[in-house]
């Protein structure tokens, strides 16, 4: 299992130069057709006259949120060009892989995302886009639930290959999910810590949430140097989060409920732990 097709999202923010770059280290990793989604806030059409000569200054507010939305998709661009550019990529159409692909503007990002999600293998966003504080304002999360995408949020530029990474695991369908979707950077990993909240979980012998399981399975998938590890604490977030940064992962790989929102999602909540802290793994999820 590999990452053949990834898709990045681009918001013209400085955080996108590390979404590039994570994006181009694993594409070469993987000999990948990386593609990304340029995406700015839509606009949305000016109905009625406006002023005293009626539609006339609707269609000049119309031109001139258009020029803006232009030069917005320019700059964001640039900064994915020039992040390209650092890591020995070129954003063309042709050529051999690995590469990165700019994708055309279709008439919304929803039209992009919804067309490029089905055959995407992972998906790489900033941690704004995901806590709800970029350009969409959670309705980027909302489409990434909608489509189970499996979502790597990119703290750095600094691919998590050869690291330490850590896993999440209570045993249910999206915590499996995420580890399933995981395991090209499982195998890459230095060592896998396995965390378990020991205050709300069981995870006696034979149960969905038993560690020695998933330890089985990893093992057949080509997974070395497992530990498991358990938690205790008041809220599982940060107690998860303190015990992934004890064993300074580079990773951090969890679950999310289909039936919420990304940000309020993991483990009763954990979500927003994590993507709330500046600093930390880069966070990997599945609903």
């Amino acid at each position: 299992m590999s990452y053949i097709s990834i898709l990045a999202i681009a918001e013209g923010s400085p955080h996108d130069a590390a979404v590039v770059s994570l994006t181009c280290a694993l594409a070469k990793r993987h000999g990948s057709m990386a593609r990304l989604v340029v995406v700015v806030p839509e606009v949305a059409p000016i109905v009625g006259p406006i002023g005293s000569d009626g539609g006339l200054m609707s269609y000049r507010v119309w031109d001139a949120v258009e020029e803006t939305r232009d030069r917005l998709v320019e700059q964001a661009t640039a900064i994915v060009v020039e992040a390209a550019h650092r890591n020995g990529f070129t954003c063309e159409a042709g050529g051999s892989l690995p590469r990165i692909v700019i994708l055309p503007q279709a008439l919304t990002p929803q039209v992009d995302l919804q067309r490029e999600l089905p055959l995407a293998d992972l998906v790489i966003i900033a941690p704004p886009s995901a806590r709800a504080a970029g350009t969409w304002n959670g309705r980027l999360s909302d489409i990434l639930i909608a489509g189970r995408a499996s979502v790597l949020i990119a703290r750095d530029s600094v691919p998590p290959g050869g690291q330490p990474v850590a896993v999440a695991w209570d045993g249910s369908g999206p915590a499996a999910r995420a580890v399933r979707a995981a395991i090209p950077l499982l195998r890459d990993a230095s060592g896998v810590a396995i965390l378990q909240d020991l205050d709300d979980l069981d995870n006696s012998p034979g149960s969905a949430a038993d560690p020695e399981r998933l330890v089985r399975y990893l093992t057949a998938h080509g997974v070395v140097g497992m530990s498991v590890l358990g938690v205790k604490g008041a809220k599982p977030g940060p107690a998860i989060l303190r015990a992934a940064e004890s064993f300074k992962s580079c990773l951090l790989v969890a679950g999310a409920y289909s039936h919420a929102p990304l940000t309020e999602a993991v483990f009763g909540g954990a979500t927003k732990t994590f993507l709330d802290r500046g600093e930390g793994p880069h966070l990997f999820f599945s609903h």
